[in-house]
Parts: structure tokens; C-alpha cells; sequence
């Protein structure tokens, strides 16, 4: 149901999943920028439903455990809130991830992206300016045609799936076909 009166974060562990088919299933709008207001630290976010994370004061903090989205074919989950943290954030199953949020700045979210099935789009240029490696597996897509991919320096495009858009390689960065 509706749980827009809650405003706490809500936090994934210990193989937790959160299973919500909305947003408003999280909470409400905090009212100052929460950039742990879903933290993901070995657990995940299941969405039942396709729907987008994008309250204004909300943020998502991937812990060093690492976290995930699981999202099933069929669902779009689109993520309009900043990244931080430095786990890795992993998508599962076969679902899509439109990531539109930037890492709030390229300090703030340190960790991998390991795209291990579905598709992940990429929706605005810095949406992951602070990853160190994006990891396209066997059964996914990275799709950078909206916005390109432009890699920075440290950062690496490794993996065997499938890339579509345009991708910058820039000065002190690296593109790993099939590896990492």
C-alpha cells in the first residue's frame, strides 16, 4: 500500500529483499537530501511492478556487501536518484534498469556495476561517473544510445554481452572485451 507518511530510510541486509510494486511502497519524500534513504548492503530491491525511484531528497547507498536490483522480465524499474557508496550494485534476472540518477558527484559512488542479465540504459551522461568497472554479462545489454558512455580515467567496460550506443574511451581508461 501507500507509505508515503514514513520518511526513514529503508535498508536491505543480510540477503534481505525489499519487494515493493511502487514508490510510494518505500516511503515518502524526506524532508532534507537523504543520500542513504535505500541502502542496499547485501540485500536487494525487488520491484513487482515497473515504476521510477525519484524523490528529490532521496538517494541510494550501495554498501561495501554490495546489493542488487532483481527485476523480472517485463518490469522497468527507472532509477532517477543518485548512487553512492562503494559496493558493487549488481542487475539480475531479466527486467530493464533505466539509470537516469548521477553518482552524486564522481566521489561518491566508487563501487562496480555488474550488469549479470537484463538491460541496463543509460539515461543521462554521468549516471555513472564514479564506477570504477561496468560488467556486461553473457545475457545483457548495456545500452548507452540515449546519453553515450564516456569513460574517465580508472574506469573499465569489461564483459561478453551485448553494447549498444556510442562509448568514449577517454585518457587513462580501458575497454575489456570479455574481461574485466
Amino acid at each position: 500500500g501507500n507509505n508515503t507518511a514514513f520518511t526513514g530510510p529503508q535498508i536491505a541486509i543480510n540477503n534481505t529483499i525489499i519487494q515493493v510494486g511502487s514508490q510510494a511502497n518505500l516511503g515518502g519524500n524526506p524532508s532534507s537530501f537523504n543520500p542513504a534513504q535505500l541502502t542496499l548492503d547485501n540485500g536487494g530491491l525487488r520491484p513487482s511492478a515497473s515504476f521510477s525511484l525519484n524523490n528529490a531528497n532521496s538517494g541510494i547507498t550501495i554498501g561495501p556487501n554490495g546489493g542488487w536490483f532483481d527485476i523480472a522480465s517485463g518490469i522497468i524499474l527507472t532509477n532517477a536518484e543518485p548512487l553512492s557508496g562503494r559496493g558493487t550494485l549488481t542487475l539480475t534476472n531479466a527486467g530493464t534498469l533505466v539509470q537516469l540518477g548521477s553518482a552524486l558527484n564522481a566521489s561518491n559512488f566508487t563501487g562496480n556495476l555488474v550488469a549479470n542479465g537484463g538491460t541496463l540504459i543509460l539515461g543521462a551522461a554521468n549516471a555513472l561517473a564514479g564506477s570504477n568497472t561496468v560488467t556486461v554479462g553473457s545475457a545483457a545489454t548495456f545500452d548507452a544510445s540515449a546519453a553515450g558512455f564516456n569513460l574517465a580515467s580508472g574506469q573499465t567496460l569489461a564483459g561478453n554481452g551485448t553494447v549498444t550506443g556510442t562509448v568514449t574511451a577517454g585518457a587513462g581508461s580501458k575497454i575489456s572485451p570479455g574481461g574485466a
